[in-house]
């Protein structure tokens, strides 16, 4: 019935396992970046191709983590009416989970340009994109589990990946 998800979940294993495999430094920094400032500030001052790379898979991985997590959320609480189902409604929420960072971030930066603040936005913006990719991160192995698991063991899950969206917000707040 869902066997498109296993397929998305091999898919994200090969770009864990790629990134695991080149940029594991580059991980770790992030990680170590939402709880050390100073950590956060090198990795914005650096902007090396390696991190840049990292970056953008991570932004990736974060996108698909969000369109599966909300794909979830939806069928865990029988959401009905939607014109879209299975993976086509994944597809949707994942492609609109990152048109939507990528507008909200085009709107940051424009906004700096306007207001002459470019510098503080630019920094602004990539404290934020570190918690993106430490979200898509961390919701890996909930959006994972969350299909083969006991309802009762998907309850907690889905509200394991709830407790990481809201502990990213509040983080960047």
């Amino acid at each position: 019935r869902q066997d498109w998800l296993f397929i998305v979940f091999i898919a994200e294993l090969l770009l864990l396992a790629w990134i695991r495999l080149y940029y594991w430094k580059a991980v770790t920094q992030t990680v170590k970046a939402i709880f050390n400032f100073q950590t956060a500030q090198k990795l914005i001052q650096e902007k090396n191709s390696v991190w840049q790379r990292v970056s953008a898979l991570l932004i990736v991985l974060f996108a698909l983590n969000v369109g599966l997590f909300i794909y979830e959320l939806l069928s865990f609480f029988e959401v009905r009416g939607l014109p879209l189902s299975g993976a086509f409604l994944f597809a949707a929420c994942a492609v609109s989970a990152f048109v939507f960072f990528g507008i909200k971030n085009f709107l940051y930066w424009f906004s700096g340009m306007l207001l002459k603040s470019d510098k503080s936005m630019s920094e602004f913006l990539n404290h934020n994109n570190i918690f993106y990719r430490a979200e898509g991160l961390l919701l890996v192995p909930v959006v994972s589990s969350i299909p083969y698991v006991p309802d009762k063991v998907a309850t907690i899950l889905i509200y394991s990946g709830c407790a990481v969206v809201l502990f990213t917000f509040l983080f960047r707040v």
